[in-house]
């Protein structure tokens, strides 16, 4: 069984030496060793020293400057040093102002502000007009703007954003706020708002929905914690035609019955769609146009079935991963459909506490829909009761599973769970393997997990009671 050691790779961590503090730079003198033997800046090639560089923070990136006069020199001269400006890592309006002379504003392509008071925000936002940091390509904002100042913040910043994080926004309103957006940032390609459970609430049912069509934007995401009150996503997904990804959350709607059809209706071109508590984002990724893609549904009450099924007979030959758990009323009415149609590209599913009135009949489905998803990597079964010693004969023949994540499915037997770890095509793939809470890991299949599964790199046997510590013991020392 192979292992596998992860070593901490934090670009802000990556350098412990603390040179003299940022503005001492009086009396400053060329290196000795630099005079002698030539500093590593001068003799390696420059696209090392730059990478070398990159792995630092921009405070300590400054804190270089105070080095030696070639170090000096490089740093100063180097476009990398105002890639990014981020007030968490440094006071940048005060710490950069021996350097002002030499600041690019134009070169600063990240942006990341978080400090809550009016004061600094303010003094900020005067720093990046007077240095025109007009060529922002991603901002992410961790606190809440009055209007004005976010209006100001975005008339510079807006026109060249590509990716756009607002966090624990609080003013303006979400509907003055994505209007902002939608007709300042024109050149926006990803957007995410989020707001924390802990910011008040004010009046929903004053909100004033008004969207501006977008000609560029792919993914949104937005989980404002039941603030958006009567927002009409079928208007917000007509006036974004390139819209490939969305997720939202189920809080914020009142009917989610009505957030379904509105995406079955008005985003045909959507290639991933997630709608649920756990929040998404994405930063990129390749845009196809071949329909949808993931399909996640996640801690949704009072759902009708047929606003689920239509998604699934459209798109079953271009799913790549389906996630459905936690989704009340949905039964075998669901499985039922699956059973019937092919999934040649689904390569992850995931189905947790599923209502199955008719247990046999769900089984049947099940088994059905796995002969006909042949390409599936990743399994997550999640407190299933249909999940049962056939369903795990057919998972020994899938050739291309290497993850298989099972959780408190109580009616598989220790012999089903041997079968599985004995099959061909198990031992040469398998490389993670949860069975958390599964009554039927003994010392048994602890052994032979241990004997058989060379590839794995992951077990998770967590809450399985019925191993106990000789078993563990031996289990160990083999590793």
């Amino acid at each position: 069984m192979s292992t596998s050691v992860i070593l901490p790779s934090n670009r802000h961590n990556a350098m412990q030496y603390q040179p003299s503090p940022l503005h001492s730079n009086k009396g400053m003198k060329p290196c000795q060793d630099a005079k002698r033997n030539g500093s590593f800046v001068t003799t390696l090639p420059y696209e090392l020293v730059s990478e070398i560089f990159t792995m630092l923070s921009m405070k300590q990136t400054v804190q270089c400057i105070q080095i030696c006069q070639s170090w000096r020199s490089f740093i100063l001269s180097w476009g990398g040093l105002w890639r990014e400006l981020s007030d968490s890592t440094c006071d940048f309006v005060r710490d950069l102002a021996p350097y002002k002379h030499h600041l690019q504003g134009r070169q600063v392509k990240t942006l990341s502000l978080h400090v809550r008071k009016r004061r600094k925000q303010n003094k900020e936002i005067n720093f990046l007009y007077l240095h025109n940091c007009s060529q922002v390509q991603t901002a992410d904002l961790h606190c809440g703007f009055p209007g004005r100042s976010f209006m100001r913040l975005l008339r510079l910043i807006g026109p060249s954003l590509r990716v756009l994080q607002l966090r624990v926004h609080t003013s303006p309103s979400p509907d003055i706020t994505l209007d902002l957006i939608l007709r300042g940032c024109t050149s926006l390609e990803h957007l995410t708002i989020y707001t924390a459970w802990s910011v008040p609430l004010y009046n929903v049912d004053t909100l004033k929905w008004n969207f501006t069509e977008h000609p560029r934007l792919a993914s949104f995401s937005m989980y404002m914690h039941g603030r958006t009150g009567n927002m009409p996503l079928g208007h917000l997904l007509q006036s974004l035609p390139c819209l490939r990804r969305i997720s939202i959350n189920p809080y914020d709607f009142r009917d989610t019955n009505a957030v379904l059809q509105s995406l079955y209706q008005c985003g045909p071109a959507l290639e991933t769609i997630h709608f649920g508590y756990d929040s998404k984002t994405w930063t990129g990724g390749p845009i196809s146009g071949i329909g949808l893609r993931q399909f996640l549904l996640g801690e949704l009450t009072g759902v009708d079935e047929s606003n689920i099924i239509p998604f699934i007979r459209k798109h079953h030959r271009t799913l790549q991963v389906i996630d459905m758990k936690f989704v009340q009323k949905l039964t075998n009415e669901t499985t039922a459909h699956m059973a019937m149609l092919p999934f040649p590209c689904l390569q992850r599913i995931s189905l947790g506490m599923i209502d199955v009135a008719q247990k046999q009949l769900v089984m049947h489905d099940l088994s059905s829909f796995l002969r006909g998803a042949p390409n599936l990597e990743k399994i997550h079964l999640y407190a299933l009761p249909t999940a049962t010693d056939t369903i795990f004969r057919l998972l020994g023949g899938l050739h291309h599973l290497h993850t298989l994540e099972v959780a408190f499915c109580d009616d598989v037997t220790p012999d089903a769970l041997l079968q599985f770890i004995y099959h061909s095509a198990t031992e040469q793939r398998l490389k993670r393997l949860s069975l958390q809470g599964m009554d039927a890991v003994n010392n048994i299949v602890l052994n032979a997990i241990n004997a058989k599964l060379f590839h794995l790199e992951t077990l998770d046997v967590s809450e399985c009671l019925s191993i106990n510590d000789a078993g563990l013991h031996l289990f160990s020392r083999s590793l």
